[in-house]
C-alpha cells in the first residue's frame, strides 16, 4: 500500500494527506486517497472505536485512511468499500478473525448510501454477541456475517 504521510490540523482531530496514497485490491481496482484530502474518522461507527480501538492506530490505520476517503467520495457502493477495508486490513497484518469482526462492525454500524437494506444488528450487546460468535466460528464467510441476526446471536 505504501506510506501515509500526514500533517495534523490545528483542531487536533483531523489530518491532511501530504502525499497521494492508494490501495490496489485483488481485482486490480485502485482505491485512491488524494494528496490534500482531510481525514477525521467520522465514517467509523462508535462501536468500532469503543470495542476495536481507534481506526487510525494499529495495523488497520492505512486501510482506515482509504476507507474514510472512499466513504466520503461515494464513487463505489458502500458494500464494496467495506469489503475493500476487510481486504486491506488483512494485507496490513490484522488477523483474519479480527478483520471479520471489523467487517461486522462496519457492515452493521458503518456508513451506507444509495439503496440499503435495513440493519438487523443495532445495539452494542448485539455487536458484542456477534463479535464473540465470529471469534468462536473463525471460518465464517463475509456473506454469512452479513446474514447474522440478533435472534440467531441470542441463541448462541
Amino acid at each position: 500500500m505504501g506510506r501515509v504521510v500526514i500533517e495534523w490540523l490545528q483542531d487536533g482531530r483531523r489530518f491532511r494527506l501530504l502525499e497521494e496514497f492508494a490501495f490496489v485490491d485483488a481485482s486490480g481496482e485502485v482505491w485512491r486517497a488524494p494528496r490534500g484530502t482531510e481525514v477525521e474518522g467520522s465514517c467509523f461507527p462508535s462501536q468500532f472505536t469503543r470495542f476495536l480501538g481507534h481506526p487510525f492506530s494499529g495495523p488497520q490505520r492505512r486501510a482506515a485512511v482509504v476507507y474514510e476517503v472512499s466513504c466520503h467520495k461515494r464513487e463505489r457502493g458502500w458494500r464494496e468499500v467495506q469489503r475493500m477495508f476487510h481486504e486491506a486490513v488483512l494485507l496490513d497484518g490484522v488477523t483474519p478473525v479480527e478483520a471479520k469482526v471489523m467487517y461486522f462492525a462496519l457492515f452493521n454500524f458503518g456508513r451506507r448510501w444509495g439503496t440499503t437494506p435495513s440493519r438487523a444488528i443495532s445495539t452494542d450487546n448485539d455487536f458484542l454477541r456477534g463479535a464473540r460468535y465470529i471469534r468462536m466460528h473463525s471460518d465464517i464467510t463475509l456473506s454469512a456475517i452479513e446474514r447474522l441476526s440478533p435472534a440467531a446471536l441470542r441463541q448462541q
